[in-house]
């Protein structure tokens, strides 16, 4: 007899501003099935690369797109559907050959295919696409028998982003705190290309208070690494929490981006006086 029951579902406007809504949510859903912070980052890694997908991707002719998110609970497994109204092609997700690396785009399903126990994709009953995927949990947390949706507003997902800058002689500090996904990885390239317009070109990004990075931070990362390479400069990244690095380490960023463990480490390689980067 299963134990499985819904904890959210909800017919979405197929929109980015449904991340904001999505993300405490997906917290939530996390600390229900038992998972801690790195294993939710995870999760909720997996999770917005399908929603993402299904606003960007799968639109259709409809003056009003949707999409369908919808949260299950089991004593040993949580289940996350997402699915829209559009059709698009996909074939299963190979890992990145060393001549993809530095694309911009294309590494949602491999994140999908890694940060999931599975996942299947398919037609949706009464058209569209589906993506289902399940996670191993470490059992029910007190969920109260309260299923959100239909109606019910989120408030907002954590931090989104922000950054500040500190000076060290020719190197340029930016640290970075919240989000780095499609919503706010313009905000983080506009950042660093205003300091490029400075002629700032040797840039430390420290990511330490970076909570959250899916396939689009990815991608905006690797944008800004070929906007500091066109202008002579040079980028290094530096504090990566573990659950960061993974994701780095899965789409083989981690052999394309300069990554140190500490900030003065990174500062000193860029001023000519420190070491190489390190690989963890």
């Amino acid at each position: 007899m299963t134990t499985a029951r819904c904890f959210y579902e909800n017919e979405l406007p197929g929109d980015l501003s449904i991340l904001d809504q999505l993300y405490p949510i997906l917290q939530d859903w996390c600390a229900a099935g038992g998972l801690g912070f790195a294993d939710g980052h995870r999760v909720i890694v997996a999770v917005t690369e399908a929603v993402t997908n299904a606003v960007i991707h799968a639109k259709p002719d409809a003056a009003s797109p949707t999409v369908f998110v919808s949260l299950w609970l089991d004593t040993n497994t949580m289940r996350a559907d997402v699915g829209d109204h559009g059709q698009w092609g996909w074939s299963p997700p190979k890992p990145p050959t060393p001549e993809q690396w530095e694309q911009t785009g294309g590494r949602g399903l491999e994140l999908i295919r890694q940060l999931t126990h599975s996942y299947d994709i398919r037609p949706r009953d009464g058209g569209g696409t589906l993506v289902s995927m399940s996670f191993k949990t470490q059992g029910i947390h007190d969920t109260k028998n309260h299923v959100r949706g239909r109606g019910e507003r989120a408030g907002e997902g954590g931090r989104t982003m922000d950054s500040r800058v500190e000076s060290f002689n020719d190197v340029d500090v930016m640290r970075v705190t919240g989000r780095i996904d499609l919503v706010t990885s313009n905000t983080l390239k506009d950042n660093i290309r205003e300091r490029l317009q400075r002629q700032r070109t040797n840039i430390v990004l420290n990511m330490e208070r970076v909570d959250f990075i899916n396939s689009s931070g990815l991608g905006a990362m690797v944008s800004i690494l070929k906007d500091v390479r066109l202008a002579d400069g040079r980028l290094v990244l530096s504090n990566l929490a573990p659950y960061v690095q993974e994701i780095f380490e899965i789409t083989q960023l981690a052999n394309v981006f300069e990554i140190f463990s500490a900030e003065d480490a990174a500062v000193s390689a860029l001023s000519g006086t420190g070491a190489t980067a390190e690989t963890r």
